[in-house]
């Protein structure tokens, strides 16, 4: 058991031990782990969209929120504190049903996103 795996790709073999003493490994396998990762939510949405904030990424510090079309206008953009836990964005009613981007930049300037659809 790995109790405190890195961030990123990490490599596993298992050693096993006869009750001769031979000892022999399993073919090594890799498992990328991902603690960075921002939660988008919900889904679809209607008139808000959550964020759960993640500190490995914001690293305590504010993030830059951008909801996009896919031409790539910028229909809302926000400066989230990083005391907040989960970021509440509030979609305006302007904004028509439809798929978008939403782009979350931290400090450091890496970007996580995803799809989001707009339901009414």
């Amino acid at each position: 058991m790995d109790t405190n795996p890195d961030d990123g790709v990490n490599y596993y073999r298992i050693k096993q031990v006869d009750k001769d003493g031979q000892v022999s490994y399993s073919q090594a396998i890799s498992v990328r782990f991902n603690f960075r990762k921002i939660e988008i939510f919900p889904n679809p949405a209607s008139n808000k969209i959550y964020i759960r904030n993640n500190s490995n990424f914001s690293n305590n510090q504010k993030l830059k929120i951008q909801l996009l079309d896919f031409s790539g206008k910028v229909l809302f953009n926000k400066i989230s504190e990083p005391t907040s836990n989960i970021i509440t964005v509030n979609i305006s009613p302007k904004i028509s049903n439809g798929m978008y981007l939403l782009i979350v930049t931290n400090s450091k300037g890496e970007k996580q996103g995803d799809k989001v659809w707009i339901t009414r």
